[in-house]
Formats: structure tokens, sequence, C-alpha cells
């Protein structure tokens, strides 16, 4: 199960910068000033906490310096000293002038993984944003990536009652309820997003994506289904490496190696850093003969995970 779970996380919890087709909280004028102000006052890891000691009264009370102060702290895995600057912006969650701000520190916090913080800003404006379907979008995919799938659902159905228009938000909360053990309602609002969407090829693939995680899936009509699904995927976006991805998962399951090796070598061609294709590939390789093959693809699934999980590492407390 942790394995399906970290392959829905592909399709629907990367989602953290795919804010802009969401209707917004905070106007995209006032985002891009905020984020030029960070850039243009970055301030150095051994600078930070003599900035913060020295001058926190001033600090607290504004936005635009807080903000590129929170950039610099998770920049330096200082996680203490950003919660602590996260935390004078939630103390003026009642003040409008505020919010925006408030909002893109949530952003950075979630951006740096700390979902917790990001989490515990993005709901201190919850009432001030309650009609805000970018708020709701980002508040789910906060909790998603934190593996709160039932907030995470609650949040995008609130986010995608506020905007119908939005792939993201539908994607996020097909993700959602699937995780949340809401399969079938995921499908059935997947097959709505297909007709909305229909030149969106991530909808196909993520209806094939949940199939596979249904207690029915073994059923070779399910199998079946995900397949024509994933091909009509790779017809529409023959770059899609989840897509080859998973078709060639499948041909792995009907023995078909040939075959699986072929779509998860064009995987594999479209997005190198994809570490479960070469897992899957050092398997095909493996099962056909070609033992230096599926060691050199094992190799690379092995330092991919390490780099990820060194990675992870500094970013979670």
């Amino acid at each position: 199960m942790k394995h399906h779970r970290a392959s829905l996380f592909r399709i629907f919890g990367v989602v953290v910068t795919l804010l802009g087709p969401v209707s917004g909280a905070a106007s995209s004028q006032s985002q891009a000033d905020q984020s030029g102000a960070a850039r243009d006052s970055q301030i150095g890891c051994g600078n930070a906490a003599v900035v913060l000691n020295s001058q926190w009264d001033r600090i607290r009370s504004d936005a635009r310096t807080i903000l590129p102060l929170l950039e610099s702290e998770y920049a330096c895995n200082e996680r203490e000293g950003a919660r602590h600057l996260a935390a004078a912006l939630n103390e003026h969650s009642g003040d409008r002038a505020w919010w925006e701000a408030i909002f893109r520190g949530g952003q950075i916090s979630s951006a740096a993984n700390d979902f917790e913080t990001a989490e515990t800003l993005f709901k201190s404006i919850q009432k001030s944003y309650a009609n805000q379907a970018a708020l709701y979008f980002e508040l789910g995919t906060v909790q998603l990536q934190a593996g709160k799938f039932a907030g995470a659902k609650e949040s995008y159905e609130r986010a995608a009652r506020l905007d119908h228009s939005s792939a993201e938000i539908q994607l996020g909360l097909a993700g959602a309820r699937a995780l949340s053990g809401y399969g079938e309602d995921a499908l059935s609002g997947l097959d709505q997003a297909i007709q909305h969407f229909p030149n969106d090829s991530r909808f196909l693939v993520a209806y094939a994506d949940v199939l596979q995680q249904l207690p029915e899936y073994s059923d070779s009509v399910y199998q079946i289904r995900a397949k024509r699904y994933l091909e009509r995927a790779i017809s529409a976006d023959a770059s899609s490496a989840r897509a080859h991805y998973l078709l060639g998962q499948l041909l792995i399951a009907e023995s078909n190696f040939e075959e699986a090796i072929r779509e998860l070598e064009i995987a594999v061609r479209y997005e190198p850093g994809f570490k479960e294709v070469h897992f899957a590939l050092s398997r095909a390789y493996r099962r056909v003969g070609r033992a230096a093959d599926a060691d050199e693809q094992f190799s690379l699934f092995r330092k991919l995970e390490s780099a990820q999980t060194a990675a992870s590492g500094t970013a979670v407390p």
C-alpha cells in the first residue's frame, strides 16, 4: 500500500507550484511584488540570526522583511527561526492588510515541506478567504502531502465548489478521494473531468492510476480498462512518462516483458529522474536475462532513492 500511495502522490501531490490557473486568494501582482522583494533582500545564512535578534521589533510588524527572512531561514534549514517568523505572521491574521503576506508565508512553508506550519498559516485566514478557491487548494495540498487525507478531501471539495474550471483542483480532489478510501468517487469525478478537459492527458493517467488502487483491480476487466485509458493518454501526449510507466507495469503483470521494457525505456527517456521507472526496468531486464542492464538500472534506482531521502532529511524536521 505504501508504494501505491507514493504513486498517487506523484500525480496528485506535486501541485504546489501550480497555483497560477487557480482563482487567487492573493492578487498575482501582490505576490509578484513580494517575490521580487524576497529576491532583492536575500539574507545569508550567517546573517539571519543577527538580523532576527537585532531588529525583531521592526521585523515582526513588516511583512516585506518577514517574507524574505522566512525564505532565507528555510533555505538555510533554520526551521526554528522560520517557524518563529511564521508565528509573527500569524499574529496579524486579524489584520486585512496582512492576509496576502500570510498566504504567501504559507506557500513558502509548503515549498519547504513544512506542511504543519503552512497549514497553520492557511487556516489562520480561512474565515477571511472563505470564498477563495486558491486558499482551499493550497490547504488541501499541504494536508495531502502531510498524509491528512480526509482533511485534504474536504479542502479540495470546498475549492472545487468555488472554482469548477481548475484542472489542478480536480486532480488534487481525485488524489485526496482515492487516498482517503473513496476510490469510486475519485473515478466518478475523473470521468467528469475527462469530459470537461478532453485534451488534458493527466486525467486519463490519473484514472488508470486510481483503478490500480482499487481492491478489485486484480480482476482482468479492471486491468483492461486501465490499459485502455493509458493508451488514450499516450495517444494524447506521447511524452507522458507516467503513462508509459504505468503501462509498462501492466505489461510486466501480464509477463509481456519485451513490450514492458519498450514502454519503460520511453518513460525513462522523458524523465530520467523517475526512480520507480528504473526499478521497474531492473525487474523487466532481469526477467529477460539482461543481468548487466538490470544491475545498472537498480543502481540508478538506489542512487535516486538515496538522493531523495537525503533531500527530505534536510527538509523535514
